[in-house]
This record gives C-alpha cells, structure tokens and sequence, in this order.
C-alpha cells in the first residue's frame, strides 16, 4: 500500500478544499482528510470502498499492532522494492513508484 495523502482541514465544497486536495490527486485515489475522513475515487463506487477499507483495515491494525510491539518494525527497503515490483507487474497503482518503469526505489523522506 503506498503512503495514504493527508491533506489538511478546509469545508468540503469549498475553492480552499480544492487547493488542499489538487496536489495530491494525481498521484492518489485516496485521501485522508485532517479532521474529516477517508476520501476515494476509482473507475466504480466498489472499487472506491475497497480503498477506503483497506486504508480503515489498515488503520486499525497498525493502532493494535503498536498496541502489542512498540515501535512497530518496518520492512526493509530492500523487500520494500521487491513488493512493489510485484504491484507493478500486477499492474496496480501505487505512488512510491519512480518515473522509470524499470527502476524500483522507495523514497524514506
């Protein structure tokens, strides 16, 4: 799963929400508001709500997980690489993924 955007706190519906959102559309399907909720778009409405509950599944197993080992150990770059490979050959979407279809990086920044 890529970094999920977060986005800071404007009303919905308004030109200042817009701005929050329109640097991260490109490069997500889902965003997570700052005082607000999960927000997603695909190609259908059910594929838009697997997105958001996988972020949601997510969320919540990483609160447990801290909550049983903390700090939670990541997974090196190195199989980082590796899954996103795999996300590409499998043709799925992911932010982290680098201009040149050939090379898989992730960025720690």
């Amino acid at each position: 799963m890529a970094p999920v955007a977060l986005t800071p706190y404007e009303t919905p519906g308004c030109i200042e929400f817009a701005r929050t959102i329109s640097p991260v559309v490109k490069k997500h399907n889902t965003i997570l508001l700052e005082n607000h909720g999960v927000v997603s778009w695909a190609d259908t409405i059910t594929h838009a709500e697997w997105l958001i509950e996988v972020i949601e599944t997510y969320c919540k197993t990483v609160l447990i997980a801290r909550q049983l080992r903390s700090p939670l150990k990541e997974i090196s770059p190195e199989k980082m690489a590796d899954l996103l490979a795999i996300k590409r050959k499998l043709g799925l979407p992911d932010a982290r993924y680098p201009d040149d279809p050939e090379v898989v990086e992730i960025d720690r920044a």
